[in-house]
């Protein structure tokens, strides 16, 4: 037995000389190679890799595996679905390649439901994958990386209304003047997020009102809400809206009990004279008093 077990163990270590004297390249398409089966089945690393992989997985290895372990890390995480923050060979993974819709839908925080469907339209997952309801189905974690932010962050356009205290004229207003940004891009989001903006736009847009407009308990004299000061001084709303976040505009307040633009008051006159007199920077036509 003793003497087969050294004629084992000169065999493996003639066989596997000629690739580890070659060099951390070979070794690697070498584990590459051990994943995939003869069938082109991705194959289970421990299950492709045996001992290596128990012995690298060992909290206290009685050698420093580092350089093959890192190797073998690197391919286990090109080639095999894992989760963010799953511990692998001792580390924890902080960037997989290739991850379960459930996988990415814990980690990031998304519905997983909600990801199938805009995997869908970025031509990630097709028709018959979504309509399995899945969360099992494997993508490429690296390409959707960018889609998951915009899913992250994105708010329907129909909450705004309450989350910025303005009419639904208003919010188109604020995205037409590029205060909001519509999710676009190379992905058209028509799934459950439907007409959506960049979330990450909202809160600034509030922490500025509350910065520029000083709050008071009731509306000085004179002074008027954003519709009845648009009609006031004959100035369109989107000019208001511009000299605004321009910061023209001196003398305007927020009314105590009210949130957001709704509680918004402004001088009618200096409305009237900024647009007989228009400041620079503002987008074409859009001072043009009310006839």
């Amino acid at each position: 037995m003793r003497s087969k077990k050294k004629i084992s163990l000169a065999g493996a270590n003639g066989a596997g000389w000629p690739i580890v004297s070659t060099g951390g390249a070979a070794i690697r398409q070498y584990l590459l190679a051990r994943v995939t089966s003869s069938r082109g089945k991705r194959a289970a690393p421990r299950a492709a890799f045996g001992m290596l992989h128990t012995w690298l997985s060992s909290h206290r290895p009685t050698q420093n595996p580092e350089p093959i372990r890192d190797i073998l890390r690197d391919v286990i995480v090109e080639t095999t679905p894992l989760s963010k923050g799953q511990m692998l060979l001792g580390k924890p993974v902080t960037d997989p390649h290739l991850s379960s819709i459930a996988s990415i839908a814990r980690a990031e925080g998304v519905d997983a439901g909600t990801m199938r469907d805009v995997l869908l339209m970025a031509g990630l997952l097709d028709a018959e994958d979504v309509a399995r309801r899945s969360n099992r189905l494997v993508i490429d974690y690296t390409v959707a990386r960018d889609l998951i932010d915009i899913v992250k962050h994105a708010v329907p356009v129909s909450r705004l209304p309450t989350m910025l205290g303005a009419s639904h004229a208003l919010v188109e207003l604020l995205i037409e003047i590029g205060q909001l940004h519509l999710v676009r891009g190379q992905y058209t989001l028509a799934s459950k997020i439907g007409k959506a903006v960049n979330g990450q736009s909202v809160k600034p847009i509030l922490r500025f009102l509350e910065e520029s407009f000083p709050l008071v308990e009731k509306a000085p004299e004179g002074f008027a809400y954003l519709s009845k000061a648009a009609g006031k001084s004959r100035a369109e709303a989107k000019f208001i809206l511009e000299v605004t976040f321009l910061g023209h505009l001196k003398r305007g307040y927020r009314v105590s009990g009210a949130h957001g633009f709704a509680a918004l008051v402004f001088d009618p006159e200096e409305i009237q004279a900024l647009a007989e007199s228009p400041p620079p920077g503002l987008s074409e036509a859009s001072y043009f008093l009310v006839s």
